[in-house]
């Protein structure tokens, strides 16, 4: 049933996504087997750490996101559940909420250790044209079907393309 999944995915995976430091570490409930590491890239996991900058993306239906993968350890399954969320630091409780089931390919990291690549989720941000310079929190969590999971956060620098930014941001 899962891998019959896989393809629906890949086209449908455009549809959903618009309507730490280092290792992850494990959150809440989380079993330290599972891990995950979050980072940015459309096409290839980038490492992206805490207090880099993220570039705001205009997405052709019209939203704005910053491009995320991950990398998943400890997980079997080529479908994973992720729930990402996107916000202001400075303002935790105001959160933008997306998830879905996603494609969790076999790859190896950097430095050679087994592992599962999800790429390309355009996070969406909210009302990022005139936030340039600002911290945004991303937060995500991953689970398979056996309700093993992990988690990672992260806070990059909002980078707001002149092109992008209206005439009137303060």
């Amino acid at each position: 049933m899962w891998r019959l999944a896989v393809p629906a995915l890949c086209v449908a995976l455009p549809l959903v996504a618009c309507g730490g430091s280092g290792a992850a570490r494990p959150g809440p409930g989380d079993d330290a087997r599972y891990r995950v590491v979050l980072g940015a890239g459309q096409r290839e996991f980038e490492p992206l750490e805490n207090d880099a900058h993220a570039t705001l993306i205009h997405g052709p239906q019209g939203a704005y996101h910053v491009w995320t993968s991950f990398l998943s350890y400890g997980f079997d399954s080529d479908v994973l559940r992720m729930d990402i969320s996107t916000g202001w630091e400075d303002t935790p409780d105001e959160r933008f909420e997306m998830g879905g089931d996603v494609v969790a390919r076999d790859t190896l990291d950097a430095q050679g250790a087994e592992a599962r690549l999800t790429r390309g989720w355009p996070a969406q941000v909210r009302e990022g044209l005139c936030q340039d310079g600002r911290a945004l929190r991303v937060d995500l969590t991953i689970s398979d079907r056996a309700g093993n999971a992990a988690s990672d956060t992260r806070r990059w620098i909002l980078d707001v393309p002149l092109e992008l930014r209206p005439a009137d941001c303060p």
